[in-house]
């Protein structure tokens, strides 16, 4: 996917706008800074499994699965996953 489109995609997920551009992709609610060591500590620290790394060594977070207990971002090593 090229980046403006991958970028008008991540606006539609996280619902933000030009104005508010995301620093790292936004799901269901939270933030992946670019900062994410993909160290996958938030992965298992998630009681549902919502949190899998992917081949660029980021942290995504499946929507349908997560169900907002913070434990990603309370545990993230690099202060990464934050409420957006």
């Amino acid at each position: 996917m090229e980046n403006a489109a991958k970028d008008e995609e991540l606006k539609k997920v996280s619902g933000g706008t030009d104005e508010e551009e995301p620093e790292g992709p936004v799901f269901h609610g939270y933030l992946v800074g670019d900062d994410c060591l993909a160290c996958g500590v938030c992965a298992e620290m998630c009681p549902v499994g919502a949190i899998n790394l992917t081949n660029d060594y980021v942290a995504v977070i499946n929507q349908d699965l997560c169900i907002q207990c913070g434990n990603c971002a309370s545990n993230c090593p690099a202060g990464a996953i934050r409420r957006y």
